[in-house]
């Protein structure tokens, strides 16, 4: 069985991949996808502008999951209605202008 055989056949294998390898004609030439992802990997566990990027792109995500979160709760306080919108500004951290913006849209 032939590498390309094997790899259609294998469950853990991406489902693109197998979508990939599947549509393969005979006399084409396909990218070995594994060796596309082993590189992509390589650059960002390895060189210094890979992993500066991930680590930017980590960053990013928690920063935006933090902000979520507090808008989250500012609109459950909001409901509750037991606290002035410049209170649950400064509780969560949010401005004044984006917790009058979640209170009109708690109020439409």
């Amino acid at each position: 069985m032939s590498e390309t055989e094997q790899q259609r056949k294998d469950p853990r294998a991406p489902a693109y991949g197998r979508r990939i390898h599947a549509m393969h004609l005979p006399g084409q030439q396909t990218p070995d996808l594994y060796e596309l992802m082993r590189e992509r990997t390589r650059y960002f566990k390895e060189d210094a502008k890979g992993v500066e990027t991930m680590s930017k792109i980590f960053e990013d995500m928690r920063d935006a999951a933090k902000l979520q979160r507090s808008i989250d709760i500012a609109a459950d306080l909001i409901a509750a209605g037991k606290m002035t919108l410049e209170e649950i500004a400064q509780v969560c951290r949010l401005s004044l202008e984006k917790v009058r913006e979640l209170a009109k849209e708690k109020s439409a």
